[in-house]
């Protein structure tokens, strides 16, 4: 293969003005060695086909250029005769690449057969070149050589001196079928001019005012006033223009052209006088109405459902309703009439409901309430609180809890009249929860012996709140274990005195608990734990039993209250109420406790009480 060497060609991009761009890569000089196409080489056939390729950095281009001729330097001799295609295209290919691979797209700027007589300046087709996308490649194909032996086709040389980045690849294509390829590194190449095409047009706008002023935006952006106006170096592109608004005037229409390259458009506008007034109406839906509308230097009145006024001044505008007996008087409006256009006043005459006032207080203060009157009408919110305007009719009023431990206000009806007063007020009474000490007989055939019921009393605690709601606390079962809350005569929870409060053997014997060293809630809280504890164990009748876990409560939350005289809580208690217990048995009995009878219900006794000292 023939040596090579190259002249490096910069191409500068042009400048978004109106004028011709010349980018020159490399720097012309004399070539080291001569490009010799087509001819033998190393003993090949001459080459029937030689393709070559030299791209071009886009650092190489500071702006976008639109070629439309490129321009090669001869080392010496003159072109050899061929037939040339010289195709352009973008790619992301970097420099120094080898093989260079085929773009998938590219642009052909000349194609045709050039000779010595057409020298080294290939014109054609525009190629648009944006450096932002890529490195700039040209491809040079040649074929069809009119001559044979050594021919001079590009001078080439090192960029000594020059500017600029680029590398090139050529490859030899022999009729036997095979090929040689070789490739520069960077630095290397064809000095190259290339020449851009103008990318500009002109703009003319007139107008018939020297008034009027425009806004031109497009490819850029432009603003201009008068009767005349140029803009002689405008890029390529669609325009659009807008008019700006004089006074007195009709603004023109915006208007939108396409600037070619080289080509001139021209925008015109015509502003149309027209009249400073404009046209009023007033719209209201009584016949019976009236106004009277003020406005710059004049004065209008008019009545009923419909009024226009046409030719008014420009300027801002009032207007004022007059009154209808049994409506609403509508409210003033202000307008801003300008040229050529219309205002419209819209009033609502609206018939006077018969009202009154709501008044709503209650202690405490802040509770709330919903009161509902005649048709839909409804209010709510919390105290105190006033009503206006409220419609004619009966009121009822309801009222939310304000407080637990409160009772709240009945539900009250009052009836309002026409320009008159109501006033709803609720009173919240504190109300308190109760805990009773309820000692009661057991029920016959429950306990050990059917006469059981009438010689002993059991003790639980009764607790009523505020709502109503009961729960006890100490029952147990009589046969089984000492286990508060689960028992089969007296349920945990069951609000139930059996034979009532009536005391003697056969009632119950309930007293009230005080409040004195804790509230309702926590002695509540504190019997509810307790009775839910562990079972306290084997039933006794006379040492464990309900009582003994009464007195129990009572001891440990200091209740002020003590359980009733004829109740068993220990040992002791038995000898102490043996008389009363001995003569309750013989009641029971139907039997006298003297004599011979009084051995036996002591024998009795000793078998429900079991072995006692005093027995």
């Amino acid at each position: 293969m023939a040596p090579r060497a190259c002249l490096i060609l910069f191409l500068f991009a042009f400048a978004a003005a109106a004028q011709t761009s010349t980018v020159k890569v490399g720097v012309p000089g004399d070539p080291v060695s001569i490009f010799t196409s087509p001819s033998p080489v190393f003993g090949l056939p001459n080459a029937t086909k030689v393709v070559y390729k030299q791209l071009y950095a886009s650092s190489d281009f500071p702006n976008p250029i639109v070629i439309s001729s490129i321009q090669f330097f001869a080392g010496s001799g003159s072109l050899t005769p061929a037939d040339y295609i010289i195709s352009l295209a973008t790619v992301p290919t970097v420099l120094g690449a080898f093989p260079v691979p085929d773009p998938p797209v590219s642009h052909v700027l000349f194609s045709g057969h050039a000779d010595s007589t057409h020298g080294f300046t290939f014109t054609g087709v525009p190629y648009t070149y944006d450096p932002a996308a890529g490195n700039l490649l040209v491809i040079i194909t040649g074929q069809n050589y009119g001559q044979s032996g050594f021919a001079r086709m590009i001078g080439r040389t090192p960029t000594t001196g020059g500017t600029g980045l680029f590398s090139d690849y050529v490859t030899w294509y022999y009729a036997n079928g095979t090929s040689g390829s070789e490739g520069s590194p960077n630095g290397f190449g064809m000095s190259t001019e290339f020449n851009g095409v103008p990318e500009t047009g002109t703009i003319n706008v007139t107008t018939n005012l020297a008034a009027a002023s425009f806004s031109i935006t497009g490819q850029a952006v432009y603003d201009g006033s008068g009767t005349s106006f140029t803009e002689a170096n405008a890029p390529a592109g669609q325009y659009t223009i807008k008019y700006g608004a004089v006074a007195g005037y009709k603004t023109p229409p915006p208007q939108t052209q396409l600037l070619g390259v080289g080509d001139t458009i021209g925008f015109s506008a015509t502003y149309t006088a027209i009249s400073m007034t404009g046209t009023i109406n007033v719209t209201t839906n009584r016949s019976a109405a009236t106004f009277t509308i003020l406005g710059p230097s004049v004065y209008y009145t008019g009545s009923g459902t419909s009024f226009v006024q046409t030719a008014a001044p420009v300027g801002k505008y009032s207007i004022k309703f007059g009154p209808i007996t049994g409506y609403t008087v509508p409210l003033s409006q202000q307008k801003t009439l300008i040229v050529g256009a219309d205002v419209t006043f819209v009033a609502d005459y609206k018939p006077v409901a018969p009202v009154g006032t709501i008044t709503v207080t209650s202690t405490p203060a802040h509770a709330g309430f919903q009161v509902s009157g005649p048709g839909l009408t409804y209010y709510t919110g919390n105290t105190p609180l006033t009503i206006s305007n409220a419609p004619a009719g009966d009121y009822t009023i309801t009222w939310d809890i304000l407080l637990l431990g409160y009772t709240i206000p009945a539900s009250e009806t009052l009836t309002l009249v026409a320009g008159g007063d109501i006033a709803f007020a609720g009173t919240y009474a504190q109300s308190r929860g109760v805990i009773q000490l309820i000692c009661v007989p057991l029920a016959q055939n429950t306990a050990l012996y059917f006469w059981e019921p009438y010689v002993v009393r059991h003790c639980y605690f009764l607790a009523t709140d505020w709502q109503g709601s009961q729960s006890t606390y100490g029952a147990y079962d009589i046969q089984g274990q000492l286990t508060p809350g689960q028992n089969d005569d007296l349920k945990n929870g069951q609000p139930y005195i059996p034979r009532g409060c009536t005391g003697g053997a056969l009632g119950s014997e309930c007293t009230v608990v005080p409040l004195l060293r804790s509230s309702f809630a926590q002695i509540v809280t504190a019997l509810g734990h307790d009775a839910a504890g562990s079972s306290l164990g084997q039933y006794n009748i006379t040492s464990n039993n309900c009582n003994t876990w009464a007195q129990g409560e009572i001891d440990k939350l200091h209740l002020a209250v003590t359980l009733p005289n004829d109740v068993v809580s220990n040992s002791d208690d038995v000898c102490r109420l043996y008389p009363l217990l001995l003569q309750r048995l013989g009641s029971a009995l139907g039997v006298s406790p003297t004599g011979l009878f009084e051995s036996d219900l002591e024998i009795l006794l000793a078998l429900v009480f079991g072995s006692a000292n005093c027995l």
